[in-house]
């Protein structure tokens, strides 16, 4: 009888913990948070542009990645010193202190080149792509 009352209370508190789940699941395997948020889709078509519009887009993209890559390039390599020296006893926390204020510098900066490249792509009257999901935002026109 004991057995028999566990096992029905186990399988009440796994339904009951796996409905929230399966109701917030969505069709395409991702779960509420891809996808369709605030009514934009992040499967949205590029509009089409025209030849000029495609050349430019591809020098505003080419300059931007040219501008950011050592910036990410430098990002990654502070963020390994963080990580070999952080469980170092032997380290100092201003020397841990100077290597974060670096990071989010080089933060500060990426984000800058971003905004600049958002804004001369929404002056240019270009689609920006961008990380936001799939919605639209930060001034730019079309695609961000």
């Amino acid at each position: 009888m004991l057995k028999k009352t566990l096992l029905l209370s186990l399988f009440s508190a796994a339904v009951f913990v796996s409905l929230p789940l399966a109701a917030t699941a969505h069709p395409d395997g991702y779960g509420r948070h891809h996808g369709n948020y605030y009514g934009y889709s992040c499967y949205q078509a590029m509009p089409e542009l025209s030849k000029e519009q495609a050349a430019q887009m591809d020098k505003l993209c080419e300059e931007h990645r040219n501008a950011v890559q050592p910036l990410y390039d430098q990002l990654s390599q502070k963020g390994l010193e963080l990580r070999a020296l952080s469980p170092n006893p032997n380290v100092k926390p201003e020397e841990l202190k100077a290597l974060t204020a670096e990071i989010a510098k080089l933060h500060e900066q990426i984000r800058t080149v971003n905004n600049d490249f958002y804004a001369k792509m929404t002056k240019a009257g270009l689609p920006c792509r961008g990380y936001h999901h799939g919605g639209y935002g930060h001034g730019c026109g079309y695609w961000r």
